[in-house]
């Protein structure tokens, strides 16, 4: 059975890890973090995944 895009990013989205290097881990797969001042506020992204945290990284939502 196939699941749409929006259920594999859910269950990445609460298995992301961030490692030592500041980068996060996913299903054993590091990908680069980055940290900007989106809207007043400070964030990270991890652009190849299309997420954002505002919590650093506690939590993540699709960018918009």
């Amino acid at each position: 059975m196939s699941h749409p895009l929006w259920y594999y990013r859910h269950m990445i989205m609460n298995d992301i890890t961030l490692n030592e290097n500041g980068n996060a881990v996913v299903n054993g797969t590091e990908y680069e973090v980055r940290g900007f001042d989106h809207e007043g506020q400070e964030a990270i992204v991890i652009h190849e995944l299309d997420l954002i945290s505002y919590d650093e990284g506690d939590s993540w939502k699709e960018m918009d």
